[in-house]
């Protein structure tokens, strides 16, 4: 229509908005509110900026043997070699023998130079890059927890502009555009390719309807359940700085010592909301079954008591997961079934070894939580949008009331969680960043195992 009135800007929302970002597609109205409306979007800009000079740039031989000494050093350094502090004729003793035996050598840093240029200033390093003795030396770092200070915290996938964005269709899978509406969703591309790069999958196929499951009407106690859930399920991804893809079958032992849904569940509980002695915990109202859920997370096998402030804050990731609403939760809960499916993969891949029968007891529970995620998948898809606030406003009630009780409000991240192998990434702390900020308290080392044990 001719002469139509841009939309206001996103930021202040005062002025009409006549430019677009080019990589969120946000409207915008000026220089100041460009970089106020994504950081992540100003600092893309800069950073192509940046690697743009950086091609226009020849290294001679100097800058490259300046570049090499540097990566040298700081090498040395996060993996625990000598430095200036130590000092001394010790120091320069033991000077010879750490570069020889924890630095990169000359080959490996012209090689990694050369990949980084060829990069544009921005390549991954992998364990083809190093030789046997750097990747030995990398792995004694990495199990005595040397690294984890290099490691930067992991935002939660809740937390970000691509979540907020989220949609589903009624049966809880991603929309499927429409011919008609191609044109129009062209220009929305880079969200979903961002979406596809930071979120979980979502529910891949329909979900059955609720009254195809059962024929009893929904119990009251499905919503402490989902509250149960996705309580374990953010301090589960908090503690394996969202990549439990590489210890599925620990990562699950914490997810079952968290919940006590799917405690239930696996002992026997019905899918439809009823709940065994064990399970009586997570069918309560919404304050008893969140007071639960933080004792639990301050415990052994999963933490301690100096974990509460740890634990209080990842109320505020449930009440933040609530307010997004059915897409959000949905995407969750079926990330907490992949999870569990992939601890029973890796059971049954691990072979038996005598073990028969422990390994089919292990296997029947993990069938059962699977079974149970399904069953409160299709409930929450059905779930109205007033029943997630409802839940989300008793979570920030809780939240508020623990945190005043505890004073955690401006402690230290946790430190990493150490296990022996793995991703470095598994490394990092299950850092309270986002919307609660650093908090009290840390990790324990060693490793919980309820549910899941490692098979000889």
């Amino acid at each position: 229509m001719a002469g139509a009135q841009p939309p206001p800007c996103r930021v202040c929302r005062q002025r009409p908005a006549e430019y677009t970002c080019p990589r969120c597609n946000a409207r915008y109205c000026s220089l100041d509110c460009y970089k106020q409306h994504s950081e992540r979007c100003t600092e893309g800009f800069y950073k192509d900026a940046a690697v743009a000079e950086l091609h226009s740039i020849r290294a001679g031989e100097a800058e490259k043997a300046h570049m090499m000494e540097i990566l040298q050093r700081l090498h040395q350094q996060e993996l625990g070699g000598s430095s200036d502090e130590e000092g001394g004729e010790g120091g320069s003793d033991r000077g010879g023998s750490d570069e020889e035996g924890e630095g990169l050598s000359a080959e490996t840093l012209h090689r990694l130079l050369a990949k980084m240029q060829a990069a544009g200033g921005d390549a991954e390093v992998s364990a083809e890059d190093l030789s046997p003795a750097e990747l030995a030396a990398f792995h004694r770092a990495l199990a005595a927890g040397e690294l984890s200070d290099t490691l930067a915290p992991w935002q939660p996938w809740w937390l970000t502009e691509e979540a907020a964005a989220l949609e589903l269709g009624v049966g809880g899978t991603p929309l499927v555009v429409a011919a008609e509406e191609q044109a129009s969703a062209a220009a929305d591309g880079e969200q979903q390719r961002r979406q596809q790069a930071l979120l979980p999958v979502p529910p891949s196929r329909p979900l059955p309807p609720l009254a195809t499951l059962t024929r009893a009407a929904p119990s009251p106690v499905l919503r402490g359940q989902l509250l149960d859930l996705l309580y374990s399920y953010c301090l589960t991804l908090r503690r394996y700085n969202g990549d439990w893809e590489w210890e599925a079958a620990d990562a699950a032992d914490t997810l079952f010592a968290l919940s006590a849904v799917l405690t239930a569940a696996a002992g026997g509980g019905a899918e439809d909301g009823s709940t065994t002695a064990s399970g009586d915990e997570a069918g309560g109202d919404a304050a008893s079954v969140l007071l639960a859920c933080v004792q639990r997370a301050c415990r052994p096998p999963v933490g301690g008591a100096e974990l509460r402030g740890f634990a209080v804050s990842v109320l505020s990731d449930v009440a933040a997961m609530l307010r997004l609403g059915r897409a959000v939760v949905l995407t969750a809960l079926m990330d907490t079934s992949r999870l569990v499916e992939a601890a029973r993969q890796q059971l049954e891949g691990g072979g038996e070894g005598g073990r028969s029968k422990q390994c089919k007891e292990l296997r029947r529970r993990l069938v059962a939580a699977e079974r149970k995620l399904l069953f409160l998948l299709s409930w929450a898809n059905e779930l109205p949008a007033e029943g997630y606030d409802r839940l989300a406003a008793a979570a920030e009630a809780e939240h508020r009331r623990h945190a005043a009780a505890g004073g955690h409000g401006g402690g230290r991240q946790p430190p990493s969680s150490t296990h022996a192998g793995g991703a470095a990434s598994k490394m990092a702390a299950a850092a309270a960043a986002g919307a609660i900020g650093a908090v009290e308290g840390g990790w324990p080392p060693g490793k919980a195992r309820v549910l899941v044990e490692e098979l000889a």
